[in-house]
């Protein structure tokens, strides 16, 4: 019996009944066997052999139709796999592109249950409904076998049966807070009424569990910070009078959703493209932020119709240098989002000339308690002039500590004669942020090394990136006495690492919260627009900026061909499900400008009973550090081939490799405490893997799926 798979867009299980004589001609398996020929050198991915008694034919010629049905019918969906997950004497299954609307893909299952009852089946498992679809091909069947096609990684059959599809298996990572005890703040036109858009978010935050307040945008400054204390995001829709908001939404440290184009600007995103674009679709160019989570890169259905877009600037000039795109639209974004403590776009300024770091990529922090000078070293590559000094600091709660700010000459990588210091400045409360204090007069400096220095009356916190030069010195008096001059040629040296400080012409703004833009800028926008996908990337934008920011909590560990770390995980599965697989892990890794030209690969191990690489299970080849992009932390995905069955309670581990002597890459970690489930390891040249006794975890996300046998 054969289905007919798509019949007007639906599954079909009607099938045909013949009665026939037993056993073939000569002939007829000469036929038979030339047909599966053909199909194996056209498909070039399973070859299908089949011999087999059919309860009920009708002839000769019926005979050998039959089969040719099957077959075909079998090698024409192999032909349309985009992935397989099991290939196997007795079943293969593999997954092709979407069939039921959602564009997601669907799994397709064939498997033979052998004698006696001897059955063909066929299951698709549809990812809009998430059920199963099963029907019987043929029965009686004295033999079928699937001969998988050969490769130097053949595929590994993990059991007699898959449950659902590829599920988030294990994860470390700072999840998106949940929605249900959060209260979003909308910014109305007028108090007394409410537009369409208006009613169609407010019945989305509301859905996803929220409490819903409104203030309206001629509320006044007061207002908006009393009613801003009680939120924990703020949505702008696309009809509210920008500069009726003016001042009203500066420095606030919640998350603000915006999709207003003309605000923009205001909050420091950047320039719209003063136009707007008509779309029904949205295309993701980046999935490597949680607020891409559920979306992989490609084209996102966004609404069931076009609707009008708010769409920024194409240049990256007219935008803030550390807006992050996932996603555009004709080459323009119209999704991004700057976190928190990162530049604001400056329309006049955006492309000065800026000394130091000014990227919040944070490795660590330094404690300082008492009279003390930090200074990191940094190279201007042209002349320029400066007026500001910019530090990202943390002080006290309880206590006023004071800092002050100076350039010193470079003197063969030490810091030597003081160019210029800043006023004083005053730091009250433990909030991180960057800091600016002004020179009394503006520096001009010629292209060269030099060293930012800050002076603290403690206590403080300097945050760091790893690579660079930093120096510490003791003073014997506060900032209000002014910096050392020169600096003391005992100054302590330390570790390989930059502190984040800048300097700059104008004062460089900085946002306190997170800010996200995102498309929905039309203003009859009803709750029945959104796709599902595009009512999910809602809520994620509105999960992600109700989320802190965990940038001064996260660590990184350096990798080179000196040392190797991993990550240890064992997956907790439902009670009744055998054991798993993985088919991808996803690892937050940087390459470090010092080793453009090194290469890193990543090999999974089966786990010993202690957690630790015992056998080596598959491994990447060489991979170019450049694929990583540039120097910020990006998501990168293994892909798993070998599917190594393993049993309930039975862990894996990965692990990263550099072949540069210096350090090639880094990973990043959590500071999250080991467990059975979980640990974190190191490797170092000639000796063993051992935990690092650390608490901490490697950023990282495993996919994979469950089995059980029958």
């Amino acid at each position: 019996m054969i289905p007919n798979l798509v019949q007007h867009g639906k599954l079909s299980t009607q099938t045909k009944s013949r009665v026939g004589r037993y056993g073939y001609s000569l002939l007829e398996l000469l036929v038979v066997v030339s047909v599966f020929g053909i199909l194996a050198v056209s498909l070039g991915s399973v070859m299908l052999v089949s011999t087999k008694t059919l309860s009920i034919t009708t002839s000769s010629a019926a005979q050998v139709s039959d089969s040719a049905k099957i077959s075909s019918l079998i090698s024409s969906e192999i032909s349309l796999a985009i992935q397989f997950f099991e290939q196997s004497d007795e079943a293969i299954e593999f997954s092709v592109t979407d069939r039921d609307g959602d564009q997601e893909p669907e799994i397709i299952r064939y498997e033979y249950t052998g004698p006696p009852q001897g059955t063909l089946s066929q299951s698709i498992w549809f990812s809009e409904t998430k059920t199963t679809v099963t029907s019987m091909i043929a029965r009686d069947l004295a033999h079928f076998q699937f001969i998988p096609r050969q490769s130097s990684t053949p595929a590994i059959s993990v059991g007699k049966y898959i449950s659902g599809i590829d599920q988030l298996l294990f994860h470390r990572e700072t999840e998106c807070e949940e929605l249900s005890s959060k209260t979003g703040l909308l910014i109305t036109r007028n108090q007394t009424s409410q537009t369409t858009e208006e009613t169609t978010i407010t019945s989305f935050m509301q859905s996803f569990g929220m409490t819903v307040n409104r203030i309206s945008q001629s509320s006044s400054h007061s207002e908006f910070q009393t009613a801003i204390a009680t939120a924990d995001l703020v949505y702008i829709p696309s009809n509210l009078t920008s500069f009726l908001l003016e001042g009203k939404l500066d420095n606030i440290t919640i998350g603000i959703v915006n999709a207003n184009i003309n605000m923009a600007e205001q909050l420091g995103i950047g320039n719209s493209d003063s136009s707007l674009a008509t779309s029904s679709t949205l295309e993701i160019s980046a999935d490597s932020n949680q607020l891409a989570d559920g979306h992989t890169i490609g084209i996102l259905p966004l609404f069931s119709e076009p609707k009008l877009l708010s769409t920024l600037s194409s240049d990256p000039l007219h935008l803030s240098p550390d807006f992050k795109t996932v996603g555009g639209f004709n080459g323009s974004t119209a999704l991004g989002y700057l976190d928190a403590h990162q530049r604001k776009y400056n329309s006049a300024d955006n492309s000065e000339t800026v000394l130091g770091n000014t990227a919040l990529t944070i490795d660590g922090e330094v404690p300082v308690v008492g009279e003390n000078h930090h200074a990191t070293k940094t190279t201007l590559a042209t002349e320029a002039d400066f007026r500001y000094l910019t530090v990202y600091l943390a002080g006290d709660d309880t206590l006023n500590s004071s800092v002050r700010f100076g350039i010193y000459q470079d003197d063969n990588g030490v810091p030597a004669e003081l160019l210029a210091e800043t006023e004083v400045g005053q730091l009250t409360g433990s909030h991180s942020r960057w800091y600016s204090l002004s020179f009394p007069e503006t520096l001009s400096l010629e292209e060269g090394n030099y060293w930012i220095a800050a002076s603290t009356s403690g206590p403080i916190s300097f945050y760091y990136q790893a690579g660079g030069s930093r120096r510490q010195a003791v003073s014997q008096s506060p900032p209000s006495v002014g910096l050392m001059d020169p600096w003391p040629e005992d100054s302590i040296v330390g570790s390989d690492s930059s502190l984040l400080m800048h300097a700059s012409l104008t004062e460089l703004k900085y946002t306190q919260g997170k800010r996200i833009q995102v498309p929905f800028n039309d203003q009859t926008l009803s709750v029945n627009d959104p796709t599902t996908k595009g009512l999910n990337l809602l809520r994620t934008a509105f999960r992600w900026a109700t989320t802190p920011s965990t940038a001064p909590f996260e660590a990184t560990e350096s990798v080179s061909n000196s040392q190797s770390v991993g990550q240890f995980f064992c997956p907790e599965l439902p009670s009744d499900q055998e054991g798993w697989y993985p088919t991808r892990i996803a690892l937050k890794v940087r390459p470090l400008h010092s080793a453009s030209n090194a290469r890193f690969r990543l090999s999974l191990y089966q786990a010993s009973e202690a957690g630790l690489p015992l056998q080596l299970l598959e491994r990447t080849p060489w991979i170019n550090l450049d694929v990583l992009f540039g120097d910020t932390f990006r998501w990168h995905t293994m892909r798993v081939k070998n599917r190594v069955k393993q049993p309930s309670g039975s862990g894996i581990c990965i692990t990263l490799e550099a072949d540069s002597d210096e350090n090639a890459m880094q990973v990043i970690c959590e500071q999250m405490i080991g467990s059975p489930q979980s640990h974190f390891m190191r490797k170092q040249t000639a000796e063993n893997w051992s935990p690092s006794g650390e608490d901490e975890q490697m950023s990282i996300y495993v996919f994979g799926r469950t089995y059980q046998t029958r």
